[in-house]
Order: C-alpha cells, then sequence, then structure tokens
C-alpha cells in the first residue's frame, strides 16, 4: 500500500500538479511491472486534459 499525499498546494499549483502525479504514478506502475517507462513530459501532456482547469 501506498500512501501519497501533497500539503501545502495552492488550488493555483494544484492545477499543474494532479496530471503530475497522474504521470508520476503511471511511470512507478510501469517500472513496478518491469515495463518501459514512459517520458512524463509526454505522459503529463496526455493525461492534462483529463483533469478540470478550475478558473
Amino acid at each position: 500500500m501506498l500512501t501519497f499525499t501533497h500539503t501545502g498546494l495552492s488550488e493555483q499549483n494544484a492545477r499543474g500538479f494532479i496530471p503530475g502525479t497522474h504521470a508520476f504514478f503511471d511511470r512507478l506502475e510501469a517500472w513496478l511491472d518491469d515495463a518501459e517507462i514512459p517520458s512524463w513530459s509526454d505522459r503529463y501532456a496526455s493525461v492534462a486534459a483529463s483533469y478540470p482547469a478550475w478558473s
């Protein structure tokens, strides 16, 4: 089990952290599965649109 917590983020900063955290966990999953690790920036770009752009 992994517990991952972000603290001290403003809502504005959280917008960038959410897809970045998603990309990080996808890379971790690939590493644990001994699979090819995806590019962080490519993965970030592909998942960012799935998250809301709060205003």
